[in-house]
């Protein structure tokens, strides 16, 4: 697609606070084709539009949801009366406590699978909602936009409640859904990751991965990096580091304790690990994001 026009961090997100907003617009075209270096969700409320990308092209109507991975050109057209919500943010950054929601079915589908895995397939997350969700989300991410525009005091720490709100629901409406918004590989990868998130104290094997998917090891080995960017042994270290992230916000354990939950035998390599994950000790996280909030 011709004419990208990237959005950057700096463009759309405070400067020490935490990397979330919400945006609504009526009319996107005047951005023309352009891509972003965040994750989007956007949502619409009511109306139409066309939702184009390099590679399709697709009438949205109310209650449908595109998740739109960062790098990814699009552009909206032919709108008509359109409510769209964004639900703009940089995932690894945000104090979410990833031992729930990763666990839940359909997150590694639509926020952990490599926008490359999608790109290779020639599509992105898209999926509709019933009324009562849409009707739920709508109320949830008005008035967070609403405390956002005049901020509110702790407007940021209201955009994120509605964000950790919108997400379940989001989850919630895409299972439900009895056309699943990912194709076959893409759906023995997310269950696979699905599976590890709920696995991942466990010894898992790289031929216990690989029958789960019913694909012999080397197929695994390529699916599975193209979909995650990541080995599964490293994969799995993300999800035990994630999950001690969420035990550093959430409870007032040592660290020893919250590394030996997580399945890490060593403090000091955890230690190691998280810093060289976050960008910062595992003391130091849970003391700057309870400022961020």
């Amino acid at each position: 697609m011709a004419g990208n026009n990237i959005l950057t961090l700096a463009n759309v997100f405070e400067k020490n606070k935490l990397p979330i907003r919400v945006r609504y617009t009526e009319s996107s075209s005047e951005l023309g084709v352009h891509s972003h270096e965040f994750t989007e969700i956007a949502i619409m409320f009511s109306g139409e539009a066309t939702y184009l990308t390099e590679f399709s092209s697709v009438r949205l109507h109310a209650g449908d949801v595109v998740v739109i991975p960062a790098g990814a050109p699009h552009c909206y057209t032919d709108e008509c009366n359109k409510q769209l919500m964004n639900l703009i943010f940089i995932f690894d950054q945000l104090p979410i406590p990833y031992r729930e929601i990763y666990r839940n079915p359909g997150f590694s589908a639509l926020f952990v699978i490599h926008p490359d895995y999608y790109r290779k397939k020639r599509f992105y997350p898209k999926f509709s909602l019933p009324a009562d969700i849409l009707e739920e989300l709508k109320k949830i991410l008005f008035r967070a936009w609403e405390i956002q525009q005049s901020r509110q005091i702790c407007y940021n720490l209201s955009v994120f409640g509605a964000f950790c709100q919108v997400i379940p629901l989001l989850l919630t409406g895409y299972n439900a859904n009895e056309k699943i918004a990912v194709q076959d590989d893409q759906s023995r990868m997310a269950d696979c990751m699905d599976y590890i998130s709920r696995h991942f104290k466990d010894k898992l094997s790289l031929s216990q991965l690989a029958r789960r998917t019913n694909m012999s090891e080397s197929t695994f080995l390529r699916h599975f990096r193209l979909a995650t960017g990541m080995t599964p042994v490293g994969y799995i270290q993300s999800i035990r580091l994630r999950h001690a992230a969420g035990e550093l916000l959430d409870s007032s354990r040592n660290l020893a304790d919250i590394a030996r939950e997580a399945g890490f035998t060593d403090e000091n390599y955890f230690a190691r690990l998280f810093r060289r994950k976050f960008g910062q000790t595992p003391r130091e996280y849970r003391r700057d994001i309870a400022k961020k909030l």
